[in-house]
């Protein structure tokens, strides 16, 4: 009976870091060679929003919208900065 359950144990360990590593696989990083281009596209979904929201077609659903799309645009500029000198 004590095996049973030390391989239970053992079995629950495994369990828990299938889901971590699942969870990992959709991630990209500053540390990944493709996170250029991804930052690139999300680059280009933020700025949408941005002037979206800037000029109108876009409702904002809050009075801080524009200020965090701006904030959202400068930080993925950042990265795409750090991403060209990491692997360009």
């Amino acid at each position: 009976m004590r095996k049973c359950v030390e391989f239970q144990d053992k079995a629950d360990s495994y369990e828990s870091r299938v889901s971590y590593w699942e969870d990992k696989a959709n991630t990209i990083n500053l540390s990944m060679p493709e996170s250029l281009e991804f930052y690139e596209f999300e680059f280009e979904k933020a700025r949408t929003k941005h002037e979206g929201l800037k000029n109108g077609t876009i409702e904002r659903g809050h009075s801080f919208s524009l200020t965090y799309a701006k904030k959202e645009v400068n930080e993925i500029e950042k990265k795409i900065n750090l991403a060209k000198k990491l692997w360009s």
